[in-house]
This record gives C-alpha cells, structure tokens and sequence, in this order.
C-alpha cells in the first residue's frame, strides 16, 4: 500500500491538499518538484495547515473545506483521519477537487460500497487501485456537479440512513 500511494503522489501536479499523512509520504511531496503548492492538514494538531517546509499556516477546521479552499487539483487523505467527517467532506472534495481525490487505509468492503454511493450522487468515478487489507481508492471528480441544494438534500438523506441504521443495528443486538 505505501508503495502505490507513493507512486500516486510522485505523479502528482498542481494544488495538492493532503490530510494526515506520515512523515514518509511527506518527504515524497517534497521530492515531487510538480506541486506548486500543497496543504498538508493533520487530524493531529487539529486542523492546522502546514506547507513544505514545516511552518505552520493557519487552522482550519475540516468540516469547512469549501469555504478555505477553491481549485484543488487533488485531494490525498488517509481513511482512519476522515472517516468521521466523512458525511460533509464528500460534498466538499467533490466540489473542491478538479481532478481526483485518493483515500488510502484500512477499508471494509461496507465502507466502500457506501464511499462508492455517495460518490456516484455527485457524478464522480470511483476505482480500487489496490485491493488488500489496506486500499488506496481514486475517485475522479473531472465530471462532478455539486449544488447547494443538492448538498444540503445529501447531508440531511445520510443523517436519516445513520440513524435508520443505528436503530436497526439496536433492534438486532
């Protein structure tokens, strides 16, 4: 797995948001001369910014990424990191990213085939690029339409199938 994330992330080029990565895959956004800028946001110092070079930018929370960032090429984020803003940030990335977002982690087959249906609400591609315990998943955002009614609409349907499935998961246990 962090092989191919590797090699994604040497390809890359353009507006770069990375959130919580380890040090190895930062050293090879510093390797890769393509980038012209990249934000580095790290669940760990809770949302803080960081360029290349280490310093620490601004703080920004998560949860409002379309309000801090417009024209992303590509979004790479670690799946444990987002997994619990997972219900506004599929909004936000399909609407900020140009080109692809890649998640990368532990992954069950649930989790994807919901990352999967939700991603087809805005009209993205969803790939496994490596299909193991841990999966790195590309999803293009080149033909994506987002809305603020149609977000809205989303965010309120995945809060009535959480709470449809934590009432099911209640009367079965």
């Amino acid at each position: 797995m962090n092989k191919t994330i590797k090699d994604i992330i040497s390809k890359l080029e353009g507006n770069v948001i990375s959130i919580g990565t380890s040090e190895s895959l930062v050293n090879v956004f510093k390797n890769n001369d393509k980038i012209i800028e990249c934000y580095l946001l790290d669940e760990i110092s809770r949302g803080k910014t960081k360029d290349l070079s280490g310093s620490s930018i601004r703080k920004i929370n998560i949860k409002k990424l379309k309000k801090k960032f417009k024209n992303i090429d590509y979004i790479v984020c670690s799946y444990e990191q987002i997994r619990k803003y997972l219900r506004n940030f599929i909004g936000d990335s399909s609407n900020i990213s140009k080109k692809k977002i890649y998640f990368y982690g532990k992954i069950d087959d649930y989790e994807l085939s919901i990352l999967k249906k939700r991603y087809q609400n805005y009209n993205c591609d969803l790939k496994v690029l490596y299909d193991s315990k841990n999966k790195v998943i590309e999803i293009s955002t080149e033909n994506s339409k987002t809305g603020f009614l149609k977000d809205k609409f989303y965010k309120i349907k995945y809060i009535f199938e959480n709470i449809s499935e934590l009432i099911s998961s209640f009367l079965t246990s």
